[in-house]
């Protein structure tokens, strides 16, 4: 190959990952206000401005230890369960990850239930939303805590500090947009 068919094809890439983040953002902003406008049934911040988990901090993962076990083809495979919204899942999400419904409506819940119905309580699951930042997302608190209750034993949340769309995608890790076994 040339070195102007090289740049061509890598601008096409460039192109093709712009336009993705875009419509990312544009999913995130509809997802965020989604969040901020709808009933929180289990606020994350204390009055005193502190918030208190239902995780420790052992059974937090960050974006590159996922992106690392999820290259490492002898890694045992964790369910990944996306909680957030059908807008976010449907733009782009991690390559195997099943959608299980927003956590923060009854409705998700179900949908979560759902979707562990068969999984073995002590099998690893790793849960994210990525709607918005981390610390005010109002799908993956309720999500753990349905998990934990229902006696799942090896659950981990996903840290994305800001949003899918900027932690996960602009950082160039993999997409699916093939629907990840949603129900």
């Amino acid at each position: 190959m040339d070195n102007n068919t090289v740049r061509g094809i890598s601008a096409r890439h460039s192109r093709r990952r712009s336009a993705m983040a875009a419509t990312l953002v544009v999913s995130t902003l509809v997802a965020a206000a989604t969040c901020l406008a709808g009933p929180r049934s289990d606020p994350p911040a204390a009055t005193t401005g502190e918030v208190r988990e239902p995780w420790t901090s052992a059974e937090v993962m960050d974006i590159p230890k996922l992106a690392r076990l999820l290259s490492d083809p002898h890694a045992a495979r964790p369910l990944i369960l996306c909680v957030g919204f059908p807008l976010l899942f449907d733009s782009a999400h991690i390559p195997g990850a099943r959608f299980a419904g927003p956590a923060s409506e009854a409705k998700g819940l179900d949908e979560l239930r759902r979707a562990v119905a068969r999984w073995p309580r002590q099998k690893a699951i790793v849960l994210y939303c990525g709607c918005c930042p981390f610390r005010e997302c109002p799908n993956i608190r309720p999500a753990f805590k349905a998990l934990r209750t229902m006696g799942y034993v090896n659950l981990m949340v996903l840290r994305i500090p800001r949003s899918f769309a900027q932690d996960w995608v602009e950082a160039g890790l993999p997409v699916a947009k093939d629907g990840g076994g949603s129900q």
